[in-house]
């Protein structure tokens, strides 16, 4: 993960999360050449995975009112889907549904490849993000 830079909104939400900065990890996870997947990580790393991912046109930071609960009881990454919140924004090649599916499922599958082969997580995802995750476990139980 490589360490980015907070604007004041993001640090403003982090700072209502409860938890102080230095409990929070974030960073650019890259995916591909130019492309990365901003992350927020916390809690006990000896503690269950869980990876959280938010809805459409949203970012993982909006669910900044259950970071210290989750982060009591699990190791936890909420991240910000490609082409949103603060994840870069590559061309967008798709031009019908499936084509778009496969290319938040496979951003999704990079990201978990380049967390280090990331393995054995509970795979949360609300609204939108609940079909990402959904359509992704079908495809990577």
């Amino acid at each position: 993960m490589t360490p980015g830079s907070l604007r004041q909104a993001e640090r403003n939400l982090l700072e209502f999360s409860g938890l102080q900065l230095n409990q929070i990890e974030f960073g650019q996870v890259p995916i591909s050449e130019g492309a990365y997947i901003m992350t927020y990580t916390m809690g006990d790393k000896s503690l269950p995975k869980m990876v959280f991912v938010h809805g459409y046109g949203g970012s993982g930071l909006l669910m900044y009112k259950i970071f210290r609960p989750l982060s009591e009881h699990f190791h936890v990454m909420f991240i910000d889907l490609i082409g949103m919140g603060s994840s870069s924004r590559p061309a967008f090649p798709c031009e019908n549904g499936e084509q778009a599916d496969n290319y938040m499922i496979n951003a999704l599958e990079a990201w978990r490849i380049s967390m280090g082969n990331l393995t054995n997580f509970f795979l949360v995802g609300h609204s939108y993000g609940g079909y990402v995750t959904g359509t992704y476990a079908s495809l990577f139980p």
